[in-house]
């Protein structure tokens, strides 16, 4: 009957309790934490659709753009796949994609049932779903569709239809889980590791190491180590152990440590070690030369080293051995020279070969260090490909980004045209309601077409901002000296100019000088310094800073404020597209800003980052990788 091992029964022991504790730890925390997300998922999914359908019933004909916002607000969370205000009939009134409008959810949506809508829209209550898998939830919710001033029917009605998708929650969930238990894990794993080594080096070690020994020592072998570490028991039988080996075998230990340590060398190195005779006989073959050409040792031992060689190296190496015997001078000696190998198996491969002669009594030896350098020939021919058709790949490249620059054209002029002529069309006509007809509206009518107005004036405003993000991307960037510190003078300027009542205290560090294209840097600063002009407005005594450091070798650039700042819990939001930390009826703008910096910083080789803390104020930093080339 085979025994389990000590040395390797105990690692398997603390492994498996390693295993078993961290997954049951890794389940529940997993299990809880989707739990979680499925209660905050449905609360925000029944609150939100609640939200939606009270702002439709109000709203509906009074102010559909409101209706509209606070429908592409829920579309835009994480979890919303689809958001549709329906008529009882399944008709999508509204929609997060226009062109959806009109038509019949069954027709768009597969998962949509007509009966289900029928059912929820004679009754009063909301109809809410959950997948099996936990993975999607929907919510029916019914409400009141007022009928317009020219229609004669009275109110009929609406669905509000929202559908969220919860896969992106789950594996983020999945991923923090593992994050957060990592540190766990480790310190347990360190813990396991700690007991192991302790049991290995004062117990299972010693104790191999005296088994070792004893079976050495009964075939005649005297070269095994005693334990030097353990308990004071073990320690003690080892020395006895010792002392009678050593009475035994000092002489033949020498011996035999001697010749071990010289076939250690040969077993072990990486490349084919063989000896020849004068007469081209192999004499040893080491392992790696076995595992290179597929023979034993024994298999080779004494053949011809042509055995080895396929044409025409074959018929060379015999012209070779038969001059050395002639002329006894070895011309290859202390060279080394590629060639081909032939396998066991008949194959051909590429080797590099040295060889060095070795004296021995009476004869010569010739000791051959055999390399397989396939891998290297099959990276060199790849390269040479790559080479080949480097050309080709660029043209490729090349043509794929114009393609590209065009469609990204393409899209400016749509929204530089297509957008704007419906958008001058609004604002036109409530001015003209405005001047027309002011003295027949009502207080709450002037209101909703000044409301019209302003809408249409920041829609106005973030095509610009669009428009200038997109040529960031596009512009050719023209590199010259610019004087950083100027350029924020003037801008600062600018900036008292269109606030004459504010008093701002502006420091601007003098001699500021960077690399880069002049307009680009401009629009920066400009937006950061437009910010802390902003944003530092609800100070008692405003200030704005613009300077630089060296920090790791390399200048990095800031503008600091005193103003609201903001959480930094928040800061990876704070360079995308649209992204706001504070309302705009606080502070107006379109979110844009901030990432255009970022794109122009990027496109300069440098990086951006900021510090903050609410009511603090903000500092960003950026760099300018030009500067540096």
């Amino acid at each position: 009957m085979s025994r389990l091992s000590l040395r390797l029964a105990l690692p398997l022991l603390l492994a498996g309790l390693l295993l078993i504790i961290g997954g049951l730890g890794l389940l529940n925390a997993l299990h809880t934490r989707q739990a979680l997300l499925s209660t905050e998922a449905k609360r925000h999914l029944l609150g939100e659709a609640a939200h939606l359908a009270r702002v439709a019933e109000q709203g509906w004909l009074g102010a559909p753009h409101m209706v509209l916002a606070t429908l592409a607000q829920l579309a835009s969370h994480p979890y919303a796949e689809t958001v549709l205000i329906l008529s009882a009939g399944g008709e999508i009134l509204a929609a997060q994609r226009h062109d959806w409008r009109g038509r019949q959810a069954a027709g768009l949506l597969g998962e949509f049932d007509p009966a289900r809508a029928r059912r929820v829209a004679a009754g009063r209550l909301p109809d809410y779903r959950v997948s099996p898998d936990g993975l999607r939830m929907d919510v029916l919710l019914p409400f009141d569709l007022p009928a317009g001033p020219d229609e004669v029917r009275s109110s009929q009605r609406g669905l509000v239809y929202v559908v969220y998708d919860l896969s992106r929650g789950r594996a983020e969930v999945r991923r923090a889980i593992l994050l957060s238990r990592l540190p766990e894990m480790a310190a347990l794993l360190l813990l396991v590791l700690l007991t192991g080594w302790f049991l290995n080096r004062y117990v299972i070690r010693p104790l191999v190491q005296l088994e070792q020994a004893a079976r050495a020592l009964r075939q005649g072998r005297w070269d095994m180590p005693l334990p030097e570490d353990g308990f004071a028991e073990i320690a003690e039988l080892g020395s006895a152990f010792e002392a009678m080996r050593r009475r035994l075998a000092d002489t033949i230990n020498h011996l035999v440590r001697q010749s071990r340590r010289t076939q250690a060398i040969l077993d072990n190195a990486a490349d084919g070690i063989i000896s020849i005779d004068e007469e081209g006989r192999i004499l040893s073959f080491n392992r790696a030369a076995e595992r290179m050409f597929g023979y034993e040792a024994a298999e080779v031992i004494g053949q011809n080293l042509a055995l080895l060689m396929p044409e025409p190296y074959r018929s060379e190496h015999a012209d070779y051995l038969a001059r050395y015997r002639q002329t006894g001078i070895p011309h290859i000696i202390g060279s080394s020279r590629e060639l081909e190998g032939l396998r066991k198996d008949g194959r051909r491969f590429p080797i590099d070969l040295a060889v060095a002669e070795v004296p021995d009594r009476d004869r010569v030896i010739f000791l051959g260090r055999v390399s397989d350098i396939s891998a290297r020939k099959q990276a060199e021919a790849a390269l040479q490909h790559y080479r080949d058709h480097l050309e080709t790949l660029v043209a490729e490249r090349t043509a794929e980004l114009l393609t590209l620059n065009q469609e990204l054209e393409s899209f400016s002029y749509s929204v530089s045209h297509d957008l704007r002529a419906p958008l001058r069309a609004v604002d036109g006509f409530a001015n003209a309601l405005r001047e027309d007809y002011a003295d027949r509206l009502d207080a709450e009518g002037r209101d909703l077409l000044d409301r019209i107005h302003k809408g249409a004036q920041r829609m106005n405003a973030l095509i610009d901002d669009l428009l200038r993000l997109s040529r960031l991307t596009r512009a050719k960037l023209e590199p010259a000296p610019v004087d950083l510190s100027a350029l924020a003078g003037e801008i600062v300027d600018q900036l008292r100019e269109a606030t004459p009542g504010r008093t701002v205290e502006v420091q601007i560090q003098a001699g500021l000088t960077a690399q880069g294209d002049p307009g680009l840097l401009r629009a920066a600063l400009e937006n950061l310094l437009g910010n802390a002009w902003k944003f530092s407005a609800k100070a008692q005594a405003p200030r704005i800073e613009f300077g630089a450091r060296r920090q790791d070798g390399e200048t990095v650039y800031f503008v600091r404020d005193n103003g609201v700042g903001f959480d930094m819990a928040h800061a990876g939001k704070l360079f995308g597209a649209f992204q706001r930390l504070h309302h705009r009826d606080e502070f107006e703008g379109t979110g844009i800003g901030l990432a255009t910096v970022r794109r122009i910083v990027q496109r300069h080789g440098g990086r951006i980052w900021a510090e903050s803390a609410p009511g603090q104020g903000a500092t960003f930093y950026f760099t300018i990788g030009l500067a540096r080339n």
